[in-house]
């Protein structure tokens, strides 16, 4: 390990930063809730979408942060899930990784510009705390 570029004079306050760097907040409505399965055909040829493309977004943004395999993404989605008692499930991987072709998270710029994206209008936020 090299040498430190600065010396650490405030201990409590950079210890507070470590531990607030793997935390991540996820803040989810009930229309977002209520609207987490898709109900209309997507009028091609094969099977109904369970998910709408926002909830896709949302996996992949969860997936830009995390930078976990889609299984394990599942797997996060599920646990967050269950730790906050709401009664939905999380797209399969193959979903994911499927419709992870149509459909692609917005970049810092887009969001920035549409303010926190449709993922505000439908209530599902997701992001790292600071």
């Amino acid at each position: 390990m090299g040498k430190a570029r600065h010396k650490i004079s405030n201990w409590q306050q950079y210890n507070q930063e470590l531990v607030n760097r793997g935390s991540v907040t996820f803040w989810i409505d009930v229309t977002a809730i209520k609207a987490w399965y898709c109900l209309k055909h997507h009028c091609y040829r094969g099977p109904i979408f369970i998910f709408p493309d926002t909830e896709i977004e949302m996996a992949l943004m969860v997936n830009g942060i995390s930078k976990l395999p889609l299984r394990g993404l599942k797997i996060l989605l599920n646990l967050v899930f269950i730790l906050i008692n709401i009664p939905i499930k999380s797209p399969t991987y193959t979903c994911i990784s499927k419709r992870s072709k149509s459909v692609s998270p917005r970049t810092e710029e887009q969001r920035n510009n549409a303010h926190y994206s449709t993922l505000k209008q439908r209530g599902v936020l997701g992001g790292r705390a600071s």
